[in-house]
């Protein structure tokens, strides 16, 4: 982008180097020395501008190389193994498992634990009734489904 301003962070925040027994550490220096080197590298280009040029494939390499980045991060959909077959088979161990699953109410499902009652359990008096709403919906002859809904 032609006649943007840019600034570098080590043109926004200065790094000096100072330490309390007056020597300079080489870190701060290669730091700054690195920051300008790369605050200087154009690796961002609009592919839709000068086209062909040496910038051009620049930014072409880069985005192509960033893609590759992220095609080799891609996750792996295989299946995992959760429970081998080298796992006792027996009743505990079968129940263990049930306890931890989540089955279909339709297919009795009765997932978690049954734990028993703590101190901290007060009975109550009396349980309120939880609020229902029956609604009923008659087909009359000629009405379509959707004016029933």
């Amino acid at each position: 982008m032609a006649g943007a301003a840019a600034l570098s962070f080590a043109q926004m925040a200065p790094i000096t180097p100072s330490s309390d027994d007056g020597l300079s550490s080489p870190l701060p220096m290669f730091r700054q020395k690195l920051e300008s080197h790369v605050g200087r590298l154009d690796l961002v280009h609009d592919l839709a501008e000068d086209i062909g040029t040496i910038r051009w494939y620049r930014g072409l390499f880069s985005m192509l190389g960033l893609g590759v980045a992220a095609l080799a991060f891609w996750p792996d959909f295989s299946t995992l193994e959760a429970a081998t077959t080298a796992v006792p088979a027996d009743r505990v161990v079968r129940d263990e498992y049930r306890s931890q699953m989540i089955m279909p109410l339709a297919l009795g499902g009765d997932s978690g634990r049954r734990m028993g009652a703590t101190r901290l359990v007060e009975p109550l008096a009396t349980a309120p009734e939880r609020p229902t709403i029956q609604l009923t919906a008659t087909l009359a002859q000629g009405d379509s489904f959707s004016r029933m809904l």
